[in-house]
């Protein structure tokens, strides 16, 4: 191939390597939002967890209150 050949072939890629360029930009960025999406489900399934177990504690409490005051039967 002559260097005229392997210009016009160049310019006729360069198009395409510009898109591939892009969409190589796209997939980095869209990384990153699914890492930062993932780490904020994994917070919040955290908070979640946390928010359970105080609410669970809570409910414990108040059935130990109401069953010492007899305002509520033991539960066997």
């Amino acid at each position: 191939m002559d260097n005229e050949t392997i210009e016009a072939i160049r310019q006729l890629l360069k198009p395409i390597n510009n898109k591939l360029d892009s969409m190589d930009l796209k997939i980095s960025e869209m990384k990153i939002q699914m890492d930062s999406l993932k780490l904020d489900m994994k917070t919040m399934e955290y908070e979640n967890q946390k928010h359970y177990r105080e609410l669970k504690q809570d409910t414990e409490t108040i059935m130990t209150v109401l069953e010492a005051r007899t305002l509520l039967p033991k539960v066997l």
